[in-house]
């Protein structure tokens, strides 16, 4: 550097070198590399983020799927009470008395020596 400016004084013209333009308050754009790097980490950041949210097989998705397995759950308990109440009623179907029962109720029939009765 110095035998630049030595050469700039032995010239018998003043060296035409634009002036840099200086912008005021120039330690706000202050770009250094850790600042530059700091931004790139935010943005990795912030995409991966949003890929966890949003993205295929994110939170979005998740709360989706305990959504429908709560639904199943629920039908699935339907299921089995359901399934416990035909159960008592097949060892119930296995019993004569109760298989009269059920024949003259839910059918309608009546004892050979018995009267029926309708009432309108």
């Amino acid at each position: 550097m110095a035998n630049r400016f030595f050469l700039d004084d032995m010239l018998p013209f003043p060296r035409m070198t634009p002036k840099k333009k200086r912008i005021k308050n120039s330690h706000l754009i202050n770009f250094t590399f850790n600042n530059i790097l700091y931004v790139a980490a935010v943005c990795v950041f912030v995409a991966f983020f949003s890929l966890t949210v949003w993205g295929d097989g994110g939170l979005t998705e998740l709360h989706a799927l305990k959504a429908k397995r709560d639904g199943i759950i629920k039908q699935s308990h339907f299921l089995l009470r359901e399934n416990l109440f035909f159960l008592q009623e097949m060892e119930e179907l296995k019993k004569s008395r109760y298989i009269e029962q059920r024949v003259r109720t839910d059918l309608g029939y009546i004892r050979p020596d018995e009267i029926m009765y309708v009432v309108k």
